[in-house]
């Protein structure tokens, strides 16, 4: 019984029923002591120190025996990870430790919530490394993280900044020790190239994406080679290569070797179509890709034949600076499978319509979400791309200039879109011919099921009458009915 009490005391297992009811036996044992104390004490005509000390073990006693019965000590560890996992207050796990992180303070509660945390892999699947103050520390922390926290779990690993060998060399040994952990890997390089890549390539056998950021503040050698052939791994899909300079855009590292024939999502920026275009054509299997294009004081040959993208299903691009690159990058697209298209840049003054007309049209594509940049298009562009696109069931369409009613109208009677459930970012003169453009859309079948426009935006202009009067009021509280709420907003 002894053995018993002192495991209860000294763990946080969980007891078994069986012990639990002898601890509550041993409980009541212990309060009897102490009230036998109590009324001896009382007796007393002289203090006895010996009867007090006693007291005093007793009370220590049947304090250990209620901890070790209490209700938190029931609760399975199952339920502790989900619980911690929420003390995790942030995206990443910053290291080193931030006391305003409570996941740390948690950690130091008790073993058995230790063991919890340190076993729980969503607590460490995602960490940030940031600038090593203590290198001997970091790498230590890292190395203990790696080996024996989160179990088996995939980690999303974000290292510090490379900004010389040592930091480099750090890295590279840590995965080259726990190769099969990573599932995502960031590497952010600052002025600062390897010199050498190692002889024989690193398998992340587990690997299913990286972030490469490339950020010179000063001068730089235009042919050192990008760290991207440190590695393989048959697992990679995502890749993200972001490409900066302080003071303009800097080349694209025309050396970068990576697998692009199996990846399924790239992003890249900011480079040129011609300098990124060769990569483009090995990307074979995209599904996803996300481009921020720079102008370039070059002809482009539109002799090329069309950029083949054939299982591509999203594309966003943006252009840096030249609107003639945007009208290039899309006149020798082919992407018949293309869903979602996100194109421009809040400076945009021109719109390529007849270059996206001509994408949709020669790649006969299933679009069915497209935004476009802020003040380019026009309202005759409107309506053109609606009737391009009759599978459109998503447009956010900022427009430069308001719409007059005769577009709107156009888009009524012609039914232009007829999947069309979302509609905002359009600005328009009066705001009638919009909320019957909506009405005229609205419907529910018998089984309860919407149909149309069910979430809208625009914009009128700021002399527009009020739309808190006559029918307006009247006709934007009779879609409220329908569950619609326009979202009016003065330009």
């Amino acid at each position: 019984m002894m053995d018993l009490e002192a495991r209860a005391s000294s763990s946080n297992d969980i007891l078994s029923d069986i012990d639990q009811s002898a601890i509550r036996g041993l409980l009541k044992e212990g309060e009897k002591y102490i009230e036998f104390l109590n009324k001896a004490i009382d007796s007393l005509s002289v203090p006895d120190n010996n009867i007090h000390e006693r007291r005093m073990e007793g009370l220590a006693r049947i304090e250990r025996l209620r901890i070790a019965i209490a209700p938190h000590k029931k609760v399975p560890a199952e339920i502790w990870s989900e619980i911690f996992t929420y003390c995790v207050d942030r995206p990443l796990l910053y290291l080193p430790p931030l006391r305003t992180q409570p996941i740390w303070t948690v950690m130091a509660v008790c073993s058995r919530w230790r063991q919890i945390v340190l076993a729980e892999p969503r607590i460490w699947n995602n960490l940030r490394a940031d600038d090593k103050k203590d290198a001997k520390y970091m790498n230590e922390l890292l190395n203990e993280i790696f080996s024996n926290r989160g179990g088996n779990g995939m980690i999303r690993y974000w290292a510090p900044w490379i900004t010389n060998i040592s930091t480099w060399d750090d890295l590279t040994r840590l995965l080259s020790t726990y190769p099969s952990r990573v599932r995502h890997l960031g590497l952010e390089f600052r002025n600062f190239f390897p010199p050498t890549t190692p002889t024989t390539p690193i398998n992340l056998e587990h690997l299913e994406s990286i972030y490469f950021s490339y950020i010179w503040q000063d001068s730089y050698d235009k042919d050192a080679m990008p760290a991207t052939d440190f590695f393989t791994s048959e697992a990679l899909q995502n890749v993200a290569i972001s490409i900066k300079k302080t003071t303009s855009p800097a080349p694209w590292p025309s050396r970068i070797s990576l697998p692009w024939a199996q990846l399924t999502d790239l992003s890249v920026g900011i480079v040129s179509v011609s300098m990124v275009r060769p990569v483009l054509m090995q990307c074979t299997q995209l599904v996803k890709l996300s481009i921020h294009l720079r102008g370039e004081p070059s002809c482009h040959d539109l002799s090329h034949p069309p950029l083949h993208l054939g299982h591509l299903q999203s594309l966003s691009f943006m252009v840096y600076s030249d609107y003639s690159e945007s009208k290039y990058f899309i006149n020798v697209l082919y992407v018949p499978k293309l869903k979602i298209l996100s194109l421009g840049d809040q400076y945009w003054t021109e719109w390529p319509q007849m270059s996206l007309l001509s994408l949709i049209n020669r790649s006969n594509c299933p679009l069915e979400r497209l935004t476009t940049s802020d003040l380019a298009l026009e309202g005759a562009d409107v309506v053109q791309l609606l009737r391009a696109t009759p599978h459109l069931i998503e447009f956010f369409g900022y427009t430069k200039g308001y719409i007059p009613d005769a577009i709107l109208n156009t888009i009524r009677t012609e039914k232009l879109a007829p999947k069309l459930r979302v509609l905002d970012g359009l600005q328009v003169q009066s705001l009638k011919p919009f909320i019957e453009l909506v009405q005229s859309r609205c419907s529910i079948s018998r089984i309860g099921e919407r149909h149309g426009i069910w979430a809208t935006g625009v914009a009128i202009p700021e002399n527009h009458p009020a739309i808190d009067e006559g029918y307006y009021k009247d006709a934007l509280d009779g879609l409220k009915n329908f569950g619609i709420d326009i979202d009016v907003y003065r330009a």
